[in-house]
């Protein structure tokens, strides 16, 4: 499965929208914790579960604000798409020794630049 991670403070709509595009193949797995982040955009692909990760499939996509959470089911993430605002404290380290990297970053409406960073099972 591929997980994406944002912190609630960065996780704006640019990003959601981004988030439901790269999953509009597939379902998109959230936590109850989670949906009113995603109120504002009705999607048919979308699941609530607090159990979101153990109930995804292997071509499924996840949502999680916390590294914590993917760490505790690392064995079934093929691939993590991070982000986060540039300049903004890096907490991924404990991923990069698992999972390869590959960086971009893109333009918010509020004219921040957003890290996305992809991290790819090794």
């Amino acid at each position: 499965m591929t997980v994406f991670c944002c912190s609630e403070t960065d996780c704006n709509c640019e990003v959601i929208e981004r988030i439901l595009q790269l999953s509009s193949k597939a379902a998109l797995w959230i936590s109850s914790e989670s949906r009113e982040m995603f109120d504002n955009y009705p999607s048919d692909h979308l699941n609530i579960s607090d159990e979101y990760m153990s109930e995804a499939a292997k071509d499924d996509f996840c949502f999680t604000t916390s590294i914590d959470d993917i760490c505790k089911h690392e064995d079934r993430i093929e691939m993590v798409i991070l982000y986060r605002y540039k300049g903004e404290a890096d907490y991924s380290e404990n991923l990069r020794n698992r999972f390869l990297i590959k960086s971009d970053s893109f333009e918010s409406g509020r004219r921040e630049l957003i890290k996305e960073e992809f991290f790819v099972r090794r």
